[in-house]
C-alpha cells in the first residue's frame, strides 16, 4: 500500500488533509509534526508516494531542496499554503518539477490532481523497476558467493550491478557500502527465491557447524552474543521472505533452524546475563525481542508447574511467529491501545497494530505440525491481567497458562529492551510485577519470574 506523508503545523490541519486525502484514496497516512520525523520516515519507508508539507513548518524550503538534492530521493513533494500564498511558493520552487503547491481552501481537487500527477509519474517508474526486488544489506554480510547479480540503486530509475552472478565474494567487499550507509541492495525479482535458497543453504552450514559431531542439534554455546544474533538474523529472514513472496521451502528451513537453535540456547542458562547482555543490540526490535522473550519465558516455565520441553517449543515457537506480520518497529513496540504512541499513527497503522495476532495466526496455520497452544498465545499475547488488553478484553481468568508467561515476560522484555539489564530497574520491575498480578496464574508467573532473576543475578556477581 503506498504511503502518504502528512508533515504539517498541527493535528488539526494534519487530519484536516488526512479527511480530504480518505475521500479519495486508500493511502496509509504518517503523521509528523517536525522535519526530523519526515526526514526518519523517508529514509526508513520506501514505500512513501507523497510528502504534503506545509510552509509553516520552519525551513521548509531549505528542507525540500536538501531533498531533492540526491536524486535518489526526489520524492514528490506538495507544498500547502493559506490562501495568498501559491505566487511565493510557485516562485521559491519554479523549475522543480517534484513539486506541487496546494492552498487550503474548501476545494480539495487541485491536490488530488497533483497527486494523482505524482502517481501517474511513479507508476511509470514502477513499471521500470517491477523487475527489482529490495533486499536488507545485512543479508549478505557472512555470504561467500553470491547465487545472483546483485545491484545497487543509484536513482529511481538506475540500478547499477555491484556483484555477478556466483561471485566469490569477502567482508571487505561489503564494507565499502556499508561505511557509505547502504542499507540495502537490490536482486531482479525473479532471483528474490534463487538467493533466499542461496542464503538459506549458507546459514544451514554454519548451523552444521555449530552441532556437536555426534550429530545432535544441540549448538556449542562458544558464544552467547553470536549464538543470540543467529536466530534473529533467520527471524528478519523470515519475516522479510514472508513478507515478498509468501511461505515457501526456504522459510520453513529458517524457522526449523531458529527455533532449533533457540532452544539450545536456552538449555544452556547456566550463562543467564551473558547470553541477555549479548542478544540486546537495541537495533531491531522484532527480531531482538522475540529471542528475549523465547529465552525469557521459556526461562520461567521452568520454575514453573507448567514446566517442559513441549511447552518451551511453544513458547518459542511463539515468539518467533507473534510479531512476523509487522515490519516497523514502532507497531510492534505498541503494548496497549491507549499507549500515547497510538495517536501519531494512522487509521491503517492502528489497524495494522489492532490486527496483526490474526495475520501471525494466517502464517501459522500454513505450516503442518504447529502445536495447537501455539495459536492461542499468539492470539492472546496483548491481553491483560485486569481485561484491559486486545483484541477480545479478556482477563486472568480467561487467559491459559502458557498465554500468562508469555505476556508477562513480553512486558518484562519491552522494559528490558528500553532500560537494559541494571539489576535495580530488574528488581522494581518483579516488585511492580508482584503487586500487579497477584492472582491465578499470573501469581505463579510472577514468583518463577523472581525466582529466575534471583539466579541470574547471583550467576552475574559470580562472573563479576
Amino acid at each position: 500500500m503506498s504511503k502518504i506523508v502528512l508533515a504539517q503545523p498541527n493535528r488539526e490541519m494534519s487530519d484536516y488533509y488526512e479527511f480530504m486525502l480518505n475521500g479519495e484514496y486508500n493511502f496509509e497516512i504518517i503523521h509528523c509534526n517536525n522535519l526530523d520525523q519526515v526526514k526518519e520516515k523517508i529514509n526508513a519507508d520506501s514505500e512513501i508516494a507523497v510528502l504534503i508539507l506545509s510552509n509553516a513548518m520552519t525551513d521548509y524550503s531549505t528542507f525540500v531542496t536538501s531533498l531533492h538534492a540526491n536524486e535518489s530521493a526526489r520524492l514528490p513533494v506538495v507544498v500547502t499554503g493559506n490562501k495568498g500564498d501559491s505566487k511565493q511558493l510557485n516562485r521559491i520552487f519554479k523549475g522543480n518539477l517534484m513539486v506541487s503547491v496546494y492552498e487550503a481552501c474548501d476545494d480539495p481537487s487541485p491536490l488530488y490532481k497533483s497527486i494523482n500527477k505524482f502517481l501517474e509519474l511513479q507508476s511509470r517508474v514502477n513499471e521500470r523497476n517491477a523487475d527489482y526486488c529490495k533486499v536488507k544489506a545485512q543479508h549478505f554480510y557472512g555470504t561467500e558467493k553470491v547465487t545472483c547479480d546483485v545491484y545497487l540503486k543509484l536513482s529511481e530509475e538506475k540500478f547499477v550491478k555491484i556483484f555477478h552472478r556466483f561471485q566469490v565474494v569477502t567482508p571487505e567487499d561489503f564494507k565499502k557500502y556499508e561505511e557509505k550507509k547502504c542499507h540495502f541492495f537490490f536482486v531482479k525479482q525473479k532471483d528474490y527465491k534463487q538467493l533466499m535458497k542461496g542464503l538459506t543453504a549458507q546459514l544451514e552450514a554454519y548451523f552444521h557447524s555449530q552441532t556437536k559431531p555426534s550429530g545432535s542439534k544441540e549448538l556449542i554455546a562458544s558464544s552467547p552474543e553470536v549464538n543470540a544474533l543467529f536466530p534473529q538474523q533467520l527471524q528478519d529472514m523470515v519475516r522479510e521472505t514472508i513478507d515478498k513472496i509468501g511461505l515457501d521451502e526456504n522459510v520453513l528451513k529458517m524457522t526449523s533452524m531458529a527455533i532449533t537453535s533457540t532452544l539450545s540456547i536456552i538449555k544452556k542458562n547456566d550463562r543467564f546475563f551473558e547470553t541477555l547482555k549479548g542478544s540486546l543490540q537495541n537495533k531491531n526490535y522484532i527480531s531482538e525481542h522475540s529471542f528475549l522473550l523465547a529465552y525469557i519465558s521459556c526461562a520461567v516455565c521452568a520454575q514453573t508447574p507448567w514446566r517442559g520441553a513441549s511447552n518451551n517449543m511453544k513458547l518459542t515457537l511463539a515468539a518467533f511467529f507473534h510479531d512476523i506480520a509487522l515490519t516497523e518497529d514502532s507497531h510492534a513496540m505498541i503494548m496497549k491501545l491507549n499507549d500515547p504512541e497510538m495517536e501519531e499513527f494512522s487509521p491503517t497503522e492502528k489497524k495494522i497494530v489492532k490486527e496483526h495476532m490474526f495475520e501471525a495466526k494466517k502464517v501459522i496455520d500454513q505450516i503442518a505440525g504447529i502445536p495447537e497452544d501455539v495459536e492461542k498465545i499468539i492470539v492472546q499475547h496483548h491481553e491483560c491481567f485486569d481485561g484491559s488488553g486486545f483484541p477480545r478484553g479478556v482477563d486472568y481468568k480467561q487467559i491459559a497458562p502458557l498465554s500468562a508467561v508469555f505476556t508477562v515476560c513480553l512486558e518484562l522484555v519491552h522494559y528490558l529492551y528500553q532500560g537494559g539489564l541494571e539489576p535495580e530497574l530488574i528488581g522494581d520491575i518483579v516488585s511492580e510485577f508482584r503487586e500487579k498480578y497477584n492472582k491465578g496464574n499470573f501469581k505463579h508467573v510472577v514468583e518463577a519470574l523472581g525466582k529466575v532473576f534471583k539466579q541470574g543475578l547471583i550467576e552475574q556477581d559470580k562472573t563479576g
